[in-house]
């Protein structure tokens, strides 16, 4: 469940803590025991597979001392290259939510197809937040300060975010996420720049938007990525094998299959024309030779010979 975290322990952490009423806002920081290094915390990296025109959009939670998750991301919803300011103006937003399973509930009702979840040690969700907070009012630029940048900076573990290392071979517990500038575009980034303890996706039903994506991303075996779209795959016959295909492959290929036939058609039949014209031109020939040699008889004849 989604809700206002702050709200919902400010009472019984405040009598607790026996913080004065100008501190309340920094309960949480004083209050919640944080983990000790060895204690493994995760944050999360979606994905939409399909957002920005196919090249893909991020966003991402980590986890809080009393294990709720603050998520976030930078949505950019202008579309342009800059923004001039940052929170509303480049659709920066974040919340917090209960646990991971309403992470990925969250996400999944936001139309993201990916995740993966890196369970990590020696982590700070302090250093990640006054992160967060920072480039919340950070105007968006799509080269050095866009989705992954703000996904990478917050999480990372230059004791300026959130602890995850950036060095695949010096890994996280199993875990890194890696620099944003070697690929520019998310879907790279999140395939093959992030190092995960787990992954999966969000399939999408009938009728619903896949872009590129395969036919995993449709939920059900009978369903498929057709032409940007989730629909019922159809059997498709070939050589005596069967397979599912889209209904609109196969109509292509019957389509092409008929063009081809009717153009064969055609071409034997004009074959057929030009040779039943050669072959009433040669007779007319032969009739016309034979019409001459039987006029050159009675020529002959005619002239008394033999």
């Amino acid at each position: 469940m989604i809700f206002d975290e702050w709200s919902q322990v400010q009472g019984e952490l405040a009598q607790k803590c026996k913080v004065p009423d100008d501190l309340q806002h920094r309960i949480r920081n004083y209050c919640i025991q944080p983990p000790t290094s060895s204690t493994t915390m995760s944050a999360f990296v979606f994905l939409k597979r399909d957002g920005a025109s196919n090249a893909g959009h991020v966003g991402a939670c980590f986890e809080n001392w009393s294990g709720s998750f603050t998520c976030f991301s930078t949505d950019n919803s202008s579309g342009g290259p800059t923004t001039e300011s940052g929170c509303d103006d480049k659709s920066f937003w974040s919340l917090t939510v209960s646990d991971a399973d309403a992470a990925l509930e969250y996400f999944e009702r936001d139309s993201y197809t990916d995740w993966k979840r890196l369970d990590v040690f020696d982590v700070d969700p302090s250093h990640a937040t006054a992160k967060m907070q920072w480039l919340a009012k950070q105007p968006y630029n799509i080269v050095n300060r866009n989705c992954e940048n703000d996904v990478y900076d917050i999480l990372h573990d230059e004791r300026s975010g959130y602890g995850i290392t950036a060095n695949k071979d010096a890994k996280n517990n199993g875990c890194y996420i890696g620099w944003v500038q070697g690929s520019l575009v998310p879907n790279t980034w999140f395939d093959g720049s992030i190092g995960a303890t787990a992954s999966g996706i969000f399939p999408r039903g009938e009728g619903e938007s896949c872009g590129f994506m395969s036919h995993e991303y449709c939920a059900g075996d009978l369903l498929g990525c057709c032409f940007g779209k989730c629909e019922v795959l159809k059997e498709f016959h070939y050589d005596g094998t069967m397979s599912l295909e889209c209904p609109n492959f196969i109509n292509a290929v019957e389509a092409v299959g008929e063009a081809v036939g009717d153009a064969i058609d055609g071409a034997v039949t004009a074959v057929k024309d030009a040779a039943a014209t050669v072959g009433d031109a040669a007779g007319n020939a032969v009739d016309a030779a034979g019409d001459a040699v039987d006029a050159f008889g009675d020529a002959l004849f005619n002239m008394g010979w033999p």
